[in-house]
């Protein structure tokens, strides 16, 4: 049932999510799905939805690279064998929600447009998926469900600073220049185009299905910042992905009303589709107090569920300021502070030296040193016996950067580098298009590749 309004009776009701035990593949198991004791003993997969696989269509091409491509649910699902055999723990999955159906040209799924409502392009029929959101629903709880029958966890890549590209500034232009007070804005239809008398986003008689933001209780201009672009700003549009205003309190209530929101949307996402964590993008754009809070929220709504380790990690992309990771991870010893932050978050500063150091650009010993710094820029973030370990995610390459780590002429370097972040503190991620697969070297089976990875550890 697509949820339009976070405070109804279908979201309360799908707030308590009913104990049962499903059968996929002649598998068992009990939902809520369990979290694991320990998320280092799992190592996570990300890959992009729409990049992945379809298994009944090929890819559109490379050039145009922007536009959707065609990977689908059921593409992911028919791949869970490859993912299980090659030692995945859990599968980080992009964004899933739905974003504008006009804009086609950001595959990512990170300008949502309805945060309750599943992204009908990744579907089998997606035309019916647009037409009757059960559909969609279905097809990705039942793709969660064949993960977890396969013993894998699910991780959902979330956005809490932005929503999609839903209003036009004056002057017909997508984005504006950053100004201290907010612009006249002009809401967009269905297929995108700006209205002349949409200026106020709650004053919309009737307003579509498949415009405006979703729920609808964001649907309010003042929960839009409307000031243009931040580039260095801490605030801003994110390009033409509009920010929220999570700051915003009532005057009346001094309710954070925008954060509650967002608090409450995901709770619901995280019960009706049995998620197991999520990851936070541009969690460095968020108000700290929010991340915090938002953390804490989810964990504590998780908890009740029966998920007793539900992982929130974050985007806080600094290659080398640990102070500023270190303001959203854990709870900071050094302050009055009773709310544990997000999880973890991953590992960019690591990630730098590991790929200068194995590329032949630094010394070993540049390693070395910044896990020094780390470990005093972190001992005011509780953790047990000081071990931060658990704070990290570490990764070679992802689809933020504008590189990839492997060259075929120098493999050897691909595999050094996996080793490494199999072996240092942290939570191992690989990203999807990080190779050393079978696609590259047919010696290297999925049962082959687990081989080399486990041994990592003996």
């Amino acid at each position: 049932m697509h949820i339009q309004d976070v405070y109804s009776h279908d979201a309360y009701n799908a707030l308590q999510p009913q104990q049962c035990v499903i059968k996929v593949d002649k598998k068992k198991f009990k939902t809520p799905f369990k979290s694991p004791e320990d998320w280092r003993d799992h190592w996570i997969y990300f890959l992009m939805v729409d990049r992945f696989d379809n298994p009944v269509k090929q890819p559109a091409g490379a050039d145009p690279y922007l536009p959707y491509q065609g990977g689908t649910f059921e593409g992911i699902k028919q791949r869970l064998n490859y993912l299980r055999d090659l030692g995945v723990g859990a599968i980080w999955l992009s964004p899933v929600q739905f974003n504008p159906q006009w804009f086609e040209n950001y595959y990512g799924g990170y300008g949502i447009q309805d945060f309750m409502r599943i992204e009908p392009r990744f579907c089998k029929d997606p035309k019916k998926a647009l037409e009757d959101p059960d559909i969609a629903d279905n097809e990705f709880r039942e793709l969660v469900d064949h993960i977890h029958a396969k013993g894998m966890y699910v991780i959902g890549d979330i956005v809490l600073n932005h929503m999609g590209d839903l209003f036009n500034y004056e002057g017909m232009k997508d984005t504006q220049v950053w100004r201290d007070i907010p612009y006249d804005v002009y809401w967009r239809d269905v297929d995108g185009c700006p209205k002349g008398d949409w200026m106020a986003v709650e004053n919309i008689q009737n307003l579509p299905i498949d415009a405006g933001p979703s729920p609808r209780n964001l649907a309010e201009n003042k929960f839009f910042r409307r000031q243009g672009e931040g580039r260095s700003l801490p605030f801003g549009d994110f390009s033409c992905l509009k920010e929220l205003v999570t700051e915003y309190q009532d005057h009346e209530t001094n309710s954070y009303l925008v954060r509650n929101i967002l608090i409450r949307a995901y709770q619901i996402f995280m019960a009706k589709f049995d998620i197991d964590g999520y990851r936070i993008d541009t969690l460095q754009y968020v108000h700290r107090d929010f991340s915090r809070i938002f953390g804490n929220a989810m964990r504590e709504y998780a908890q009740s569920i029966g998920k007793k380790n539900f992982i929130c990690f974050g985007e806080v992309w600094d290659d080398n300021n640990e102070e500023q990771i270190a303001n959203f991870i854990g709870r900071n010893t050094s302050t009055d502070e009773g709310i544990i932050g997000v999880d973890t978050a991953i590992d960019f500063p690591m990630r730098k030296r590991l790929v200068n150091v194995i590329k032949g650009f630094d010394a070993p010993k540049t390693l070395a040193d910044h896990y020094e710094t780390r470990k005093n820029v972190l001992k005011t973030i509780s953790s047990s016996h000081g071990d931060a370990s658990g704070h990290y995610i570490t990764f070679l390459d992802n689809h933020d950067l504008n590189e990839r780590f492997h060259v075929n002429e120098w493999s050897e370097q691909t595999t050094m580098a996996l080793a490494c972040i199999f072996c240092m503190a942290g939570t191992p991620c690989r990203n999807c298009n990080t190779k050393l697969t079978p696609l590259d070297n047919p010696i290297l089976t999925p049962p082959v590749v687990k081989i080399i990875l486990l041994s990592l550890f003996i």
